[in-house]
Protein backbone atom coordinates (compact mmCIF):
# COMPACT_ATOMS: atom_id res chain seq x y z
CA UNK A 1 0.00 0.00 0.00
CA UNK A 2 1.26 3.22 -0.28
CA UNK A 3 1.79 5.84 2.07
CA UNK A 4 0.19 8.81 0.90
CA UNK A 5 1.41 12.59 0.66
CA UNK A 6 0.41 13.99 4.12
CA UNK A 7 1.62 11.05 5.60
CA UNK A 8 4.85 11.02 4.21
CA UNK A 9 5.07 15.08 4.63
CA UNK A 10 4.26 14.85 8.55
CA UNK A 11 6.76 12.02 8.91
CA UNK A 12 9.60 13.95 7.80
CA UNK A 13 8.50 16.77 9.47
CA UNK A 14 8.99 14.48 12.31
CA UNK A 15 12.07 13.46 10.88
CA UNK A 16 14.14 16.50 10.22
CA UNK A 17 12.98 18.11 13.22
CA UNK A 18 14.46 15.15 15.15
CA UNK A 19 18.24 15.27 13.44
CA UNK A 20 18.06 19.31 13.39
CA UNK A 21 18.18 18.20 17.37
CA UNK A 22 20.60 16.26 17.23
CA UNK A 23 22.95 18.32 15.65
CA UNK A 24 22.62 20.36 18.70
CA UNK A 25 22.04 18.26 21.33
CA UNK A 26 22.44 14.66 22.63
CA UNK A 27 19.92 11.62 21.62
CA UNK A 28 19.42 11.24 25.24
CA UNK A 29 18.51 15.17 26.29
CA UNK A 30 16.64 15.64 23.31
CA UNK A 31 12.59 15.35 24.88
CA UNK A 32 10.30 14.34 22.81
CA UNK A 33 7.92 17.28 23.25
CA UNK A 34 10.77 19.02 21.68
CA UNK A 35 10.67 16.87 18.76
CA UNK A 36 7.02 17.42 18.17
CA UNK A 37 7.37 21.16 18.74
CA UNK A 38 10.07 21.49 16.31
CA UNK A 39 7.99 19.25 13.65
CA UNK A 40 4.87 21.74 14.00
CA UNK A 41 3.05 19.20 14.51
CA UNK A 42 0.95 17.66 17.75
CA UNK A 43 1.85 14.97 20.47
CA UNK A 44 -1.79 12.70 18.94
CA UNK A 45 -0.03 12.83 15.71
CA UNK A 46 3.24 11.64 16.65
CA UNK A 47 1.70 8.58 18.45
CA UNK A 48 -0.52 7.96 15.22
CA UNK A 49 3.09 6.56 14.06
CA UNK A 50 5.41 5.96 16.89
CA UNK A 51 4.78 4.62 20.67
CA UNK A 52 7.83 6.76 22.02
CA UNK A 53 11.13 8.56 20.95
CA UNK A 54 12.77 5.29 21.05
CA UNK A 55 10.47 3.45 18.51
CA UNK A 56 10.60 6.90 16.48
CA UNK A 57 14.14 7.16 16.12
CA UNK A 58 14.85 2.76 15.65
CA UNK A 59 12.08 3.33 12.16
CA UNK A 60 13.56 6.91 11.44
CA UNK A 61 17.09 5.55 11.02
CA UNK A 62 16.04 2.37 9.57
CA UNK A 63 14.09 4.53 7.03
CA UNK A 64 16.44 6.94 5.79
CA UNK A 65 19.16 4.21 5.62
CA UNK A 66 16.80 2.27 3.27
CA UNK A 67 15.60 5.03 1.28
CA UNK A 68 19.37 5.69 1.00
CA UNK A 69 19.92 1.88 -0.51
CA UNK A 70 16.98 2.55 -3.09
CA UNK A 71 18.61 5.70 -4.35
CA UNK A 72 22.14 3.88 -4.60
CA UNK A 73 20.05 0.74 -6.18
CA UNK A 74 18.20 3.61 -9.05
CA UNK A 75 21.35 5.93 -9.38
CA UNK A 76 23.71 2.14 -10.17
CA UNK A 77 20.78 1.09 -12.55
CA UNK A 78 20.02 4.38 -14.56
CA UNK A 79 23.58 4.69 -14.93
CA UNK A 80 24.32 1.46 -16.50
CA UNK A 81 26.30 0.38 -18.31
CA UNK A 82 28.84 1.27 -16.07
CA UNK A 83 31.41 1.31 -18.66
CA UNK A 84 34.06 3.63 -17.79
CA UNK A 85 35.37 6.20 -15.02
CA UNK A 86 32.62 8.91 -16.19
CA UNK A 87 29.69 7.06 -15.52
CA UNK A 88 31.19 5.96 -11.74
CA UNK A 89 31.84 9.47 -11.59
CA UNK A 90 28.17 10.47 -12.01
CA UNK A 91 27.41 7.72 -9.83
CA UNK A 92 28.80 8.87 -7.01
CA UNK A 93 28.53 12.23 -7.55
CA UNK A 94 24.65 11.80 -7.18
CA UNK A 95 25.17 9.57 -4.21
CA UNK A 96 27.25 12.53 -2.54
CA UNK A 97 24.86 15.06 -3.49
CA UNK A 98 22.02 13.08 -2.16
CA UNK A 99 24.61 12.86 0.83
CA UNK A 100 24.51 16.53 1.05
CA UNK A 101 20.82 17.27 1.12
CA UNK A 102 20.35 15.16 3.92
CA UNK A 103 23.22 16.39 5.56
CA UNK A 104 21.90 16.12 9.52
CA UNK A 105 20.76 12.92 8.96
CA UNK A 106 24.07 12.01 7.61
CA UNK A 107 25.81 14.05 10.61
CA UNK A 108 23.85 12.11 13.10
CA UNK A 109 24.73 8.44 11.61
CA UNK A 110 28.58 9.60 11.61
CA UNK A 111 28.34 10.63 15.30
CA UNK A 112 26.73 8.07 16.12
CA UNK A 113 23.86 10.13 17.86
CA UNK A 114 22.85 7.03 20.39
CA UNK A 115 24.57 3.23 21.71
CA UNK A 116 22.62 1.25 19.23
CA UNK A 117 22.66 3.11 16.15
CA UNK A 118 26.31 2.83 14.81
CA UNK A 119 27.70 3.73 11.76
CA UNK A 120 28.69 -0.23 11.61
CA UNK A 121 25.39 -0.83 12.15
CA UNK A 122 24.23 1.54 9.43
CA UNK A 123 26.70 0.16 6.97
CA UNK A 124 25.21 -3.94 7.72
CA UNK A 125 21.89 -2.51 7.51
CA UNK A 126 23.09 -0.87 3.73
CA UNK A 127 24.95 -3.96 3.09
CA UNK A 128 21.97 -6.33 3.31
CA UNK A 129 19.54 -4.04 2.25
CA UNK A 130 21.39 -3.48 -0.86
CA UNK A 131 22.40 -7.55 -1.48
CA UNK A 132 20.70 -9.01 -4.88
CA UNK A 133 19.14 -5.36 -5.74
CA UNK A 134 21.65 -4.12 -8.09
CA UNK A 135 21.49 -4.23 -12.01
CA UNK A 136 25.09 -3.26 -13.66
CA UNK A 137 25.22 -3.20 -17.13
CA UNK A 138 21.49 -4.47 -17.42
CA UNK A 139 22.03 -7.85 -15.78
CA UNK A 140 21.05 -8.21 -12.08
CA UNK A 141 23.89 -9.69 -9.65
CA UNK A 142 24.22 -12.72 -8.40
CA UNK A 143 24.59 -13.84 -5.01
CA UNK A 144 28.16 -15.12 -5.11
CA UNK A 145 31.02 -13.83 -2.94
CA UNK A 146 32.38 -12.19 -5.09
CA UNK A 147 29.09 -10.31 -5.62
CA UNK A 148 28.35 -9.96 -2.07
CA UNK A 149 31.80 -7.91 -1.62
CA UNK A 150 31.03 -5.48 -4.21
CA UNK A 151 27.60 -4.83 -1.73
CA UNK A 152 29.60 -4.96 1.03
CA UNK A 153 32.27 -2.93 -0.32
CA UNK A 154 29.61 -0.32 -1.67
CA UNK A 155 27.89 -0.04 1.86
CA UNK A 156 31.04 0.27 3.70
CA UNK A 157 33.30 2.49 1.41
CA UNK A 158 30.18 4.76 1.28
CA UNK A 159 29.93 5.48 5.28
CA UNK A 160 33.71 5.26 5.42
CA UNK A 161 33.94 8.17 2.61
CA UNK A 162 31.13 9.73 4.27
CA UNK A 163 32.46 9.59 8.04
CA UNK A 164 35.92 11.31 6.62
CA UNK A 165 33.89 13.61 4.88
CA UNK A 166 31.81 14.87 7.93
CA UNK A 167 34.50 14.68 10.35
CA UNK A 168 36.16 17.35 8.20
CA UNK A 169 33.15 19.61 8.92
CA UNK A 170 31.87 18.95 5.28
CA UNK A 171 34.95 21.43 4.05
CA UNK A 172 35.42 19.53 0.83
CA UNK A 173 32.37 19.85 -2.09
CA UNK A 174 30.72 16.76 -3.77
CA UNK A 175 32.98 17.02 -6.87
CA UNK A 176 36.10 16.92 -4.27
CA UNK A 177 34.68 13.76 -1.58
CA UNK A 178 34.07 12.12 -5.44
CA UNK A 179 37.46 12.35 -7.03
CA UNK A 180 38.76 11.28 -3.69
CA UNK A 181 36.04 8.19 -3.07
CA UNK A 182 37.19 6.98 -6.67
CA UNK A 183 40.93 7.53 -6.61
CA UNK A 184 40.51 5.45 -3.57
CA UNK A 185 38.58 3.05 -4.90
CA UNK A 186 41.24 3.09 -7.90
CA UNK A 187 44.28 2.68 -6.05
CA UNK A 188 42.68 -0.14 -4.21
CA UNK A 189 41.09 -1.99 -6.95
CA UNK A 190 37.99 -1.12 -6.64
CA UNK A 191 36.86 0.52 -9.52
CA UNK A 192 37.12 -3.34 -11.70
CA UNK A 193 33.97 -4.34 -9.69
CA UNK A 194 31.94 -2.49 -11.52
CA UNK A 195 33.08 -2.82 -14.50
Amino acid sequence: MEISKSIKRTKKAFTNAFFDLLNHDYFEKIKLTDIIRESGYSQSTFYKYYDDKYDFAKKTFFEELHNFSNLIIKIISDNSPVDNEESVYKMHYEIYSYVEKNQSFFDAVVKEFAPQYTITLAAEFLHEDLKGKIVINNKKLSDSIEKDFMYYHIAHELLATIKYWKSNDSIQTVDDITRLAISAYNSKGYFSLYL
